[in-house]
C-alpha cells in the first residue's frame, strides 16, 4: 500500500509540474506552486524530488529520449553519395524526411506540453540545435563528398541552418498548439524540412557550374 501511495503522489506532482513548467517556463516555475497544486507541503515535495532540476528531468526525460531516437539515427546514412546513386539519394532523403516528420508528430500528439516545454527552455533547445547541427553536417558531408569546403565555413553554415530549422520546427509546434489542430502538422513539417533538401539541390547546380 505505501508503495502504491508513493506512486500516486509522484503522478500528482508530475501533473502539477507539467502545468507549472508549461505556463511559466523552467526559470519562473515555482516548487511552492507545484506542491500547492499537488495538495502537499513543499517539504513533502522535496521528499520525492531533491530540487527543480530533478523534477524537470523526471518530467521530460521520456520526451528527450524520443527526440534523441528520432534525430540521432538519421546521422548514419546507409548509402554512399556517388553519381550512380544520385537519383536514389533524393529518394532516400525524401523518405527520411517523411519518417522524421511522422515521428515528430507522434511525439507531439503524445507529449504535447512536454515537447513545447523543451523547445522553450534555452538549456535544452540549445542541445536540440546541436543535434540538428550534427545531422546537417553529416548530410552535407555525404551530399558534397568531393567539394572542398573550409571547416570554419562549413561550421558556420551548419549552425545557421540548424538555428533556422529549429526555429521553424518550434514555430510549427507552437502554431499547432495555438489552433488546437494536429492534422496539418505532419504536412507542414515535411514541406519545411524539404526546403532544406531544395537548398542542397541548388548547391548541386552551383558546384556543377563552378566545375
Amino acid at each position: 500500500m505505501p508503495q502504491v501511495l508513493k506512486q500516486e503522489y509522484r503522478e500528482l506532482i508530475l501533473k502539477a509540474a507539467l502545468d507549472e513548467f508549461f505556463d511559466h517556463g523552467y526559470n519562473d516555475a515555482s516548487m511552492r506552486n507545484i506542491a500547492k497544486n499537488a495538495n502537499m507541503t513543499v517539504g513533502n515535495l522535496y521528499h520525492y524530488y531533491k530540487d527543480k532540476e530533478d523534477l524537470f528531468s523526471a518530467l521530460v526525460s521520456d520526451t528527450i529520449l524520443a527526440l534523441n531516437q528520432t534525430i540521432i539515427p538519421l546521422i548514419e546514412f546507409p548509402i554512399e553519395m556517388d553519381e550512380y546513386l544520385k537519383s536514389r539519394r533524393d529518394e532516400y532523403f525524401n523518405s527520411q524526411i517523411k519518417l522524421m516528420s511522422k515521428d515528430l508528430v507522434k511525439i507531439f500528439v503524445r507529449k504535447k506540453k512536454e515537447l513545447l516545454i523543451l523547445f522553450r527552455y534555452s538549456k535544452i533547445n540549445n542541445q536540440i540545435v546541436q543535434w540538428i547541427n550534427k545531422l546537417i553536417y553529416h548530410i552535407i558531408q555525404r551530399w558534397f563528398p568531393n567539394v572542398g569546403i573550409d571547416d570554419d565555413k562549413k561550421a558556420l553554415l551548419c549552425d545557421m541552418l540548424a538555428q533556422s530549422l529549429f526555429a521553424g520546427i518550434s514555430q510549427s509546434f507552437e502554431k499547432a498548439q495555438e489552433i488546437g489542430n494536429d492534422e496539418n502538422l505532419g504536412w507542414v513539417l515535411e514541406n519545411y524540412l524539404n526546403l532544406f533538401i531544395q537548398l542542397l539541390r541548388v548547391g548541386d547546380q552551383y558546384y556543377n557550374v563552378k566545375k
